[in-house]
């Protein structure tokens, strides 16, 4: 079932009595129990504001091709599962805060994105840290291009370069460790416009130099 959250999705069946498609164009909720529909091909929540982790379970649908999931909020690593999806042709990840390592099988799946994986390798899936391209990863026309001097890029499959700040690099940590399980008390600032001393665990000298970090991760602190 489509959850009821999912208002503003639109599911369109086609001439083919088994093929079915979901659209959404505003931010809603997609969570796991979408992966109950055994006749989807075909996902389309590009630019949605999602946020949490890629749903391993959409894995088990049969007969998706084309999962579009690009340019939202989306951390955490891809789910290994979905290098066994035989049936995925079409795979768009890029613009969102994943991290790797991405899954072997499905850098050698040579019927993904176009086959360009037997030439491009994981690159055809997401572009790898310090490296950018207009589509997040290699097409036919683009490569992933090393990011100009003194610039990088902060999460697989980015279209742009910046300069990695302090701030880059602890919610790059936050998304790593799973800040957004952490106790609410424990997430204050982080995430937010607050500069980076004013976050919950962060510790600055008098100067703003960084030193010191606290988690909430059985009690141990960095």
């Amino acid at each position: 079932t489509i959850p009821s959250s999912m208002v503003r999705a639109i599911v369109l069946p086609t001439s083919q009595r088994n093929l079915c498609t979901i659209y959404a164009h505003s931010p809603v909720n997609f969570n796991s129990s979408q992966a109950t529909i055994s006749s989807l091909q075909i996902i389309h929540l590009q630019e949605n504001k999602f946020s949490g982790t890629l749903p391993w379970e959409l894995s088990k649908l049969p007969v998706l091709s084309w999962l579009d999931v690009s340019e939202n909020k989306i951390t955490g690593p891809i789910p290994p599962l979905y290098g066994s999806m035989h049936s995925l042709k079409d795979l768009r990840l890029g613009s969102n805060k994943i991290y790797g390592p991405i899954p072997d099988n499905l850098c050698n799946n040579k019927s993904l994105n176009k086959g360009l994986t037997s030439t491009a390798g994981c690159d055809a899936i997401l572009c790898p840290l310090g490296t950018f391209s207009e589509a997040g990863f290699a097409t036919t026309d683009t490569a992933c291009k090393p990011c100009p001097e003194g610039t990088s890029s902060i999460h697989l499959g980015s279209k742009t370069c910046q300069v990695v700040t302090r701030k880059n690099l602890l919610e790059m940590l936050y998304d790593v460790i799973g800040g957004d399980d952490w106790p609410e008390d424990r997430r204050r600032g982080w995430n937010s416009d607050l500069a980076e001393c004013d976050w919950e665990g962060v510790t600055c000298g008098e100067n703003g130099d960084l030193i010191g970090l606290s988690f909430p991760i059985s009690g141990s602190k960095i």
